[in-house]
């Protein structure tokens, strides 16, 4: 699932992360969108070597 990750201090401006996966090498890659522009796509991708399996879940912290 989603996970929506606020800019700063704000509720409504923000980043979506997501895992994608290829149907066509079976390896995937976390994609970063703008939560006000989904429609133009990933900002960013981190490319995983390796198959992330569907059930997968995680949650996604960052340190200052």
């Amino acid at each position: 699932e989603p996970v929506f990750v606020p800019r700063g201090d704000s509720r409504d401006d923000g980043w979506i992360l997501t895992l994608v996966q290829s149907g066509d090498t079976g390896n995937g890659f976390l994609a970063v969108l703008d939560a006000a522009n989904l429609a133009a796509g990933p900002l960013a991708r981190v490319h995983l070597q390796h198959h992330t399996p569907i059930s997968f879940h995680g949650c996604w912290q960052a340190r200052a």
